[in-house]
């Protein structure tokens, strides 16, 4: 049986085994409990390279058909498969080369000197199988809800809101709070938020919170546990979702300026951004308006186009200064608005913009 130099010639066959106290093999009828590897083969080496001790190996039964060769070095016995020069990398080179690129799972900058010794099995494992480290995903959490997010000052509304939690490789959800303007209202991550209302401006700010049980520990590419980076108890917030209470502005066209009825105009329920878009589509015999809150900066300019645009403000512009009027009823009830009105009745029909 050749194994490199080797030339094994089959002596005999002998039931054996390993004694571990005595660090030596013993016939089966001098065995106990305590020793291991029953089943050895008794051979000699006929070879012009033999191992310290020339006349005897010992084959080890790996399993059917495959053996472990045992030798002895003087003092004690010794894997051959281990054995310098035989199955180990022993490089002529300089030891102080090192790699230049990454090759399979062996990165630059080894040398030489760093894989002397190494089995070929090891090389071969680590050139064709790189260990490859799990990367650990953290959760993440969203928390929606219902449109419209602009409400007119005094009305409620039921806002429906629905948080959901990407676990990841966290672990299970613990607790989940929904919270309404930092205090919680909720344990539930689908919850509706029934006559929410507010009767001035202002903000309503909703954000749910998940927390988290240890995340489980992930094995790298040949199997093993790979515990850094494992996502550990915790919590993680929501993003927020904002609803906002807000006045509308209005405008309109009319033949009478004297009664100007501002919450039997169009209303508009956004947010007033420097600028007005409105098209009027007035007839010559028609007078503009429109009216913001008065909490509003003035506004001072108007555009239809390059050549037709003008001030706001005199009594020869297009729009006089604003009159304060104050409603009278409804959700305003006594909130004051700048009510802009056109000094003369004109066309308009495509748009035109205001701005502060």
């Amino acid at each position: 049986m050749p194994k490199g130099d080797w030339q094994i010639d089959f002596l005999s066959v002998k039931t054996v085994c390993w004694a571990l106290s005595q660090e030596r093999m013993l016939e089966k009828n001098n065995c106990n409990d305590t020793s291991q590897f029953l089943g050895y083969v008794s051979a000699k080496v006929v070879s012009a390279s033999a191992p310290s001790r020339t006349d005897v190996i010992w084959f080890k039964p790996i399993n059917n058909n495959t053996y472990d060769i045992l030798y002895w070095n003087g003092t004690a016995w010794v894997s051959f498969l281990s054995a310098p020069g035989t199955t180990t990398y022993q490089s002529g080179l300089d030891e102080l080369i090192e790699m230049l690129l990454d090759v399979g799972g062996i990165p630059e900058g080894t040398s030489v000197a760093d894989l002397n010794g190494e089995s070929f099995s090891s090389l071969f494992d680590q050139l064709l199988f790189p260990i490859v480290n799990p990367e650990y995903e953290s959760p993440t959490a969203l928390l929606q809800g219902s449109d419209p997010k602009l409400i007119k000052v005094a009305t409620a509304a039921d806002l429906i809101l629905n948080a959901s939690f990407d676990q990841a490789n966290a672990g299970d959800i613990t607790l989940f709070e929904l919270s309404k303007d930092a205090a919680v209202i909720s344990n539930s991550d689908s919850f509706t938020d029934t006559g929410a209302v507010l009767n001035a401006p202002g903000l309503i700010v909703y954000e749910g919170d998940y927390q988290y049980a240890d995340g489980p520990v992930l094995d790298n590419s040949r199997g093993t546990p790979f515990p850094t980076g494992q996502i550990l108890a915790g919590n993680i917030e929501t993003n927020q979702v904002v609803y906002e209470w807000i006045y509308p502005w209005f405008w309109g066209v009319t033949n009478d300026i004297v009664t100007i009825d501002i919450p039997g105009g169009n209303e508009v329920l956004e947010k007033i951004a420097e600028d007005l878009a409105i098209t009027f589509g007035s007839s010559s015999s028609e007078y503009l308006w429109f009216a913001v809150p008065s909490s509003e900066p003035s506004f001072l300019t108007w555009l239809v186009t390059l050549i037709n645009q003008g001030s706001i403000g005199s009594p020869s512009d297009l729009f006089a200064a604003p009159v304060i009027e104050s409603i009278a009823s409804g959700n305003f009830s006594g909130i004051d608005y700048d009510l802009y009105v056109s000094n003369y009745p004109t066309e308009v029909v495509i748009q035109m913009i205001i701005s502060q």
